[in-house]
């Protein structure tokens, strides 16, 4: 199993886990928890977060949709990936 596909595994079953369906930039605990399942080395958070969501971007079981948000008057949109039943 690719590094990859461990990764997505991985957050499908945290989200079930869970009892959530979608996963965003903002959920650093559980991304956190995907990174230390899939093994992967210690790193900058931001690195650690792109990681994971660049491999659910990869993945047909998540759909990617974005959050939007306004950061002192400058908009800001940040990738959001719902389970695919």
């Amino acid at each position: 199993m690719s590094k990859q596909q461990l990764i997505i595994q991985n957050m499908i079953s945290i989200l079930k886990k869970n009892d959530r369906t979608c996963i965003w930039y903002g959920d650093i605990e559980l991304i956190e928890q995907c990174a230390s399942l899939s093994n992967l080395p210690l790193q900058h958070p931001q690195k650690t977060i792109a990681t994971i969501l660049n491999a659910l971007d990869h993945s047909n079981n998540f759909k990617k949709g974005y959050i939007t948000s306004d950061i002192n008057g400058t908009p800001r949109k940040y990738r959001c990936f719902t389970l695919k039943y």
